[in-house]
């Protein structure tokens, strides 16, 4: 087994993991655990959820109040899916592939648990039984009848020979925890080292949590005396204001505090914080953000607030009922006054690649876009997202940016700029989207993102950034600012 391979098979074990011993197998929490990690997964296979929805919904459905097991369940369900064609490999070793294809949800879901749990952690005999007789209890003796032989393959199961037998790129793709689709277009575009090194950091996710202190509600010392009260500790970020990195680990979920209750920060990635640092915004700038992100809704808004004193005007274009209620109560905790939402569908109103998809006449100073994308990305935070990808999605949502892009042109007024960001890695939906537009619009230029953080884009833009995990700590992506002339 290769040295890099060691370092993504390896799991992290969170110190308050309930299922770490054999003897808390028998416990009811991590029944609660077990049943809710098999729901989950059920879920997020059948209506085709985001592992964090479908746990979610899960939660809901089943009524599962303790937050230690729902942290498990958290634990379980992300780490199988971080290994989700590695797992499927093993199991389609041990069983018929078309019999696994036609078992029932919930004992597919079981089956990628334990060979996550037994094979990849190592839990022994023991904890191999533990599971069984727990799934048992939870699905039925009679549902799992059928796979009962399963269990006992892949306890003795040893995945490194089978991998050896592999050929490229599956061999790459079985190692890495990826789609061979993705291994491969990662090795054109950025070269088998670094592709390798991104790869495997993926599977490790981000090293670093970053919080904004928001200075509509205090001031910076005041607020970090009130974060060390609560037992965070914070590292300035240099190069954006506001910005820190969480050092050590709190004993609350951040949300679950009395600062972020009172506003006082933000939980928010280092790519879209740049994005506003590097945008120039001013106090008294009209704005209109476009966003389209499915993660933190109105995060971007009130950093931009807060640079702009609550002075000046924020539209915010959001295309979901449910964004645009996280939306609402994140600019109403931070303290924002000089932002307005207008709920309208961004991608079927700019697929004509006009303007006119919704009445606001508006000459902005500053625009942001940030349009629907591959995620490739964010492929570390949500790893439901690596399967669902496909390549034929790249060129799909590569037109759909397009349009987006002329549309957005449109609302820039003479000497305004427009902030173009994606979570994805793909040439297709970043420096290709640039470049056609300065291609097209010899009114547009790209000018250099200050401060200079990440690294030059690719294609000879100089003036572009890109952001990746394994080099900057942060989830990967692409940045660039167009002034129009």
């Amino acid at each position: 087994m290769s040295k890099g391979f060691k370092a993504s098979y390896s799991a992290r074990i969170p110190a308050s993991d309930v299922t770490s011993t054999s003897k808390s197998t028998t416990s009811p929490r991590f029944k609660d655990a077990l049943t809710l990690a098999i729901e989950a997964l059920s879920l997020l296979e059948l209506n085709n959820l985001s592992a964090r929805a479908a746990l979610r919904g899960a939660t809901e459905q089943l009524d599962i109040e303790d937050y230690e097991a729902q942290r498990a369940a958290h634990r379980l369900v992300f780490e199988t899916l971080k290994r989700l064609n590695f797992i499927d490999f093993m199991i389609k070793n041990a069983l018929d592939p078309e019999v696994f294809d036609t078992l029932p949800l919930g004992v597919k879901a079981f089956l990628r648990i334990y060979a996550y749990e037994v094979v990849i952690r190592g839990r022994g005999l023991r904890g191999a039984l533990g599971y069984v007789r727990a799934a048992r209890d939870i699905l039925g003796w009679r549902t799992l009848n059928p796979v009962e032989e399963t269990f006992a393959r892949l306890l003795g199961m040893r995945p490194e020979a089978l991998i050896l037998a592999s050929k490229e790129p599956e061999r790459t793709a079985l190692r890495t925890f990826h789609p061979p689709w993705f291994v491969e277009y990662c090795v054109r575009a950025f070269g088998r080292v670094e592709a390798l090194r991104l790869l495997e950091s993926i599977g490790r996710g981000a090293p670093f949590t970053f919080l904004r202190l928001n200075t509509l509600r205090d001031s910076e010392p005041r607020i970090i005396e009130a974060l060390e009260r609560e037992g965070i500790r914070l590292k300035a970020f240099e190069g954006i204001r506001h910005l820190y990195v969480l050092t050590g680990n709190p004993k609350l979920p951040l949300t679950r505090m009395n600062a972020y209750r009172e506003g006082l920060f933000e939980e928010q990635d280092l790519l879209s914080a740049y994005a506003v640092e590097a945008s120039g915004i001013k106090k008294g700038f009209k704005v209109l953000e476009i966003g389209t992100r499915r993660r933190s809704p109105g995060a971007m808004a009130s950093h931009m607030a807060q640079l702009m004193e609550n002075e000046g005007l924020i539209v915010s274009l959001r295309d979901s009922g449910r964004e645009a209620r996280i939306w609402k109560l994140t600019i109403a905790r931070m303290g924002v006054r000089n932002a307005e939402l207008i709920l309208a569908n961004a991608n079927a109103g700019f697929g004509a690649g006009t303007k006119d998809f919704i009445p606001l006449d508006l000459e902005a100073d500053l625009v942001f876009l940030e349009p629907p994308s591959t995620e490739t990305g964010a492929f570390h935070q949500d790893p439901s997202l690596k399967w669902k990808t496909k390549p034929e999605d790249i060129q799909r949502l590569a037109r759909l940016q397009a349009n987006l892009l002329e549309s957005a042109l449109g609302y820039v007024r003479p000497g305004g700029s427009l902030v173009y960001l994606t979570s994805s890695l793909t040439i297709e939906e970043n420096e290709m989207q640039i470049e056609r537009l300065l291609r097209l619009h010899s009114e547009f230029e790209a000018i250099p993102l200050e401060p200079s953080l990440g690294q030059s884009a690719l294609r000879g833009l100089k003036n572009c950034k890109r952001f990746f995990l394994h080099r900057h700590g942060c989830g990967s992506g692409f940045i660039a600012k167009l002034r129009r002339l």
